[in-house]
């Protein structure tokens, strides 16, 4: 068993080093493939964590008020968490209102001295499980308080809700079609191009079949080729990717577009950058790249000799 393998290794970079035209273009093409769709990857990873950072953001902010007790604040507070549609309310007394505005403007003596508890409004900032339910929440604070006695503003846009629930909508659905097209452009490119190696040797392997060659000793250096295609082209993208973003950490501070652009996203739930996260991902490229180009290679054989 092990001279066969030893043998069809052997073969493999035989053929891999004779057609070096081949092998360059053929990691070149996979390389540019699988770049590619990391690219999109990481698009959709970054499109994801920016629609959870949307989504758990207060969705309503109600103010009260100023006469309204805090009992009355919060049995509405309890009623909306017993509507099941709340993932949290967060309570804001008059006085700690008070004191995130001393915060806010302490180097202004002429407006700290007009800041007082009782002329601040209480506040609830409401987070629905759901973008769905932020209209049902709505009404359901507006019949709470049919005779306008309690609440004094409720911060709610309806045309921005509805906008980013129908845009939350379609990049799921374009995200999911791209995502699709883009694991058939990569079989399709990765089948074609172990096909053209085989096609460029047909004279070669027509004279080995008639000579005796067996079919899995003619076919098995294909399908390693095509393995080593599709991990060269996983690892070189992966490492593309990288050096690109180690290259945007290390400038943004001296740049004011790339400094914006990670000061934009620095809110999100990013996970930490680690040696094992780095590993951990050239692995599962360097696995999805060898079984891409294995899987092709077996049906371009199949298909071919």
């Amino acid at each position: 068993m092990l001279p066969k393998i030893k043998r069809i290794l052997n073969t493999t970079f035989k053929d891999l080093a004779r057609n070096r035209s081949t092998t360059l273009s053929s990691s070149a093409v996979m390389t540019l493939v699988f770049l590619v769709f990391t690219s999109f990857c990481l698009f959709a990873f970054a499109a994801i964590k920016f629609m959870n950072y949307v989504e758990t953001r207060e969705h309503l902010e109600v103010f009260f008020n100023t006469d309204v007790d805090e009992t009355t604040i919060l049995e509405i507070k309890n009623e909306l968490e017993g509507s099941g549609k709340t993932a949290y309310i967060t309570y804001t007394t008059q006085e700690e209102a008070a004191e995130f505005l001393r915060r806010r403007h302490s180097e202004n003596p002429l407006i700290l001295g007009a800041i007082t508890p009782e002329a601040l409004p209480a506040s609830l900032a409401i987070r629905a499980k759901k973008i769905e339910f932020v209209p049902e929440l709505n009404s359901k604070l507006e019949a709470i308080d049919k005779d306008k006695a309690l609440i004094y503003k409720i911060g709610y846009n309806e045309d921005t809700t509805n906008l980013l629930k129908d845009l939350l909508t379609w990049v799921k659905i374009i995200g999911g079609v791209l995502f699709t097209f883009l694991v058939i452009v990569i079989f399709l490119v990765s089948l074609i191009t172990v096909e053209m190696g085989i096609i460029s040797r047909k004279d070669e392997l027509s004279i080995m079949q008639l000579v005796g060659g067996g079919k899995w000793y003619i076919r098995a250096p294909f399908i390693v080729q095509g393995t080593i295609y599709g991990i060269a082209g996983a690892f070189f993208s992966s490492l593309i990717i990288f050096s690109l973003g180690t290259i945007f950490y290390l400038v943004k501070d001296q740049s004011a577009t790339l400094g914006f652009i990670s000061n934009f996203f620095s809110d999100l739930d990013w996970p930490a950058i680690t040696p094992q996260l780095i590993l951990i991902w050239f692995g599962i490229e360097i696995l999805v790249g060898a079984f891409i180009g294995s899987l092709n290679s077996l049906i371009a054989v199949f298909r071919r000799l």
